[in-house]
């Protein structure tokens, strides 16, 4: 996992406002074995002080154990969002020393021990887990309420539950995008899957606005599934400024299991962004056409209409087609991208997908 480690210590040393909750756990690590120190002996000191030497006070340190063993440290903990940040110590104002990822995990109860009476742990998919306790049981059950509503996953459940009721107040049914909607149906995007075609976008002579400033433009993506009504947002290209001719680097896979097939219509919206950080934006055009128009053509460049049908520039449609490479008795399968020469040939380019 790639992280920005600035940028997690300027997160993790926020006012307190910022959190969900904070305060001191028990976090148990693991050590490759500890020592102690301690003072030399006063009749040590004596003994090299008649040898006509001056020492400072020494402190000799001691093992108390080689072997890899286990403890439970007292440390500052603060949780915001799905990150549970711990410190080096259980003061407030220690530095930070690590965080843990609420994500495909859940939180059980453990039984008491002398070391953590009042402890539980954080279990991944996968079996790893990770050992927490508290000073008491009703904070030992606010860290249990607060990690359980943690995750990523979790807020999405809470969201969805959240536009079902304003639904049913309200009579009307909000366009929904893709990701609630493999949430609806409980379907889990497979990393292997190979998409049925994986498009790029461009833009040209879009128009410019009363002053003649060209646009700030972005695309996004909508399909709408055979036998229904709704547009289901399906994707979004990056941000362009002040481009008439965008190329966006953005790209779309179409997959299957999103129940996309040839007769799914395909809207592409273009959106002039006025504010980015609050994604303020007018619509500039759209086009629609069917995912098999879309297949069929390796290269598609179709008119962007406005709301009163006047074209206000075009869009270009660039498209692979991917398919599994045979490679004999291999048991590996990397999409191949065919595209057809202007000498009749077929070049087949490979790229490799991580």
């Amino acid at each position: 996992m790639r992280f920005n480690k600035q940028e997690l210590l300027t997160l993790a040393t926020q006012p307190s406002q910022k959190f969900e909750k904070e305060g001191v756990l028990y976090v148990r690590e693991r050590q490759e074995g500890f020592f102690r120190r301690t003072e030399s002996t006063g009749k040590n000191l004596e003994n090299k002080r008649q040898k006509g030497k001056t020492h400072k006070t020494l402190r000799d340190l001691s093992c108390v154990t080689a072997s890899t063993s286990k403890v439970s440290l007292e440390r500052w903990c603060r949780l915001r969002g799905n990150l549970l940040f711990y410190f080096k110590s259980r003061e407030q104002w220690s530095e930070p020393l690590g965080v843990i990822i609420l994500e495909q995990c859940c939180v059980r109860l453990d039984q008491p021990t002398n070391q953590i009476p009042y402890g539980f742990s954080i279990v991944f998919d996968g079996g790893l887990f990770q050992q927490l306790g508290a000073n008491s049981a009703e904070e030992r059950d606010s860290w249990l309420q607060a990690l359980q509503l943690a995750s990523y996953e979790c807020m999405r459940s809470q969201l969805l539950a959240l536009r079902q009721r304003i639904e049913a107040f309200s009579g009307h049914k909000h366009d929904t995008d893709i990701h609630m909607l493999r949430l609806q149906r409980g379907i889990f995007t497979d990393p292997a899957e190979i998409p049925m075609c994986e498009v790029s976008l461009a833009c040209d002579n879009l128009l410019c606005d009363g002053h003649g400033r060209p646009p700030n433009p972005v695309l996004e993506v909508d399909v709408q599934l055979k036998r229904s009504k709704t547009w289901i947002k399906y994707a979004r290209t990056e941000v362009v400024e002040r481009s008439s001719n965008p190329g966006f680097l953005t790209t779309v896979s179409f997959r299957a299991s999103d129940g996309l097939n040839s007769d799914t219509k395909v809207r592409i919206t273009a959106y002039d962004v006025r504010e980015r950080v609050s994604q303020t934006a007018t619509p500039i055009g759209s086009s629609i056409v069917t995912f098999n128009a879309i297949q069929d053509t390796p290269r598609l460049r179709i008119p962007l209409k406005s709301a009163k049908t006047t074209t206000v520039g075009f869009l270009t449609i660039n498209v692979w087609n991917l398919e599994a490479e045979d490679k004999g008795n291999s048991t590996e399968s990397t999409p191949s991208r065919n595209i057809p020469s202007t000498n009749s040939q077929q070049v087949a380019w490979t790229s490799v997908y991580k």
